[in-house]
């Protein structure tokens, strides 16, 4: 990468002006090229077209070297413009990989804090209107002991029969028939129940 940062520092520096110099001084110095083909091409006893034909090659010869200069200079302007991309590059990457490591470190951050947060704190059941059950009627209970703890076989007479102080009577008729058919004499009504 240092290498890279020197080139750098060199076509910016060094290469790039120097080519630039080098187009300015050729434009300066036109008025003096001028003078110098006029005094050297026109020999006595030179033909017209002689020295015309020596203008124009000079002239060709100079017109190459300026293309040569600015095609230097292009080059050097092209490859200084390659390594900043390529610097620009390095930076977005160590910005990027800042990035990464400054978000792991607040989420290592986070989780740390989570957890000795969690480990300091008292866990209690957590209570949920949805999770309770309904109320249901209260059972009745069926004593199967007495008082000094024996069984108790009686217990198990009133298993089964409703909690009221009313006995039920017998229905005075019974159910019709289901269907359509109806007995065509009426039912003896029932004995009553022993007492």
């Amino acid at each position: 990468m240092n290498d890279e940062v020197s080139v750098l520092h060199y076509q910016t520096l060094t290469a790039l002006p120097s080519a630039l110099d080098e187009l300015t001084a050729n434009q300066e110095n036109l008025n003096s090229i001028a003078d110098w083909c006029t005094s050297t091409y026109l020999l006595p006893g030179e033909t017209r077209s002689r020295t015309q034909e020596l203008a124009k090659n000079y002239a060709k010869d100079a017109l190459i070297t300026v293309a040569h200069h600015m095609c230097s200079s292009g080059a050097n302007l092209t490859k200084a413009l390659q390594l900043q991309a390529t610097e620009l590059e390095h930076v977005d990457a160590m910005v990027t990989l800042i990035e990464n490591r400054l978000s792991y470190q607040k989420a290592n951050l986070g989780h740390s804090a989570t957890t000795l947060q969690l480990a300091h704190r008292e866990l209690q059941p957590k209570v949920s209107e949805a999770v309770t059950l309904p109320e249901e009627e209260p059972m009745q209970e069926v004593g199967l002991r007495t008082g000094d703890g024996k069984l108790d076989f009686n217990a198990l007479d009133q298993l089964g029969e409703l909690p009221s102080s009313q006995p039920i009577a017998p229905p005075s008729q019974p159910p019709p028939f289901l269907g359509s058919a109806q007995p065509s004499h009426p039912q003896p009504p029932p004995p009553p129940p022993p007492s």
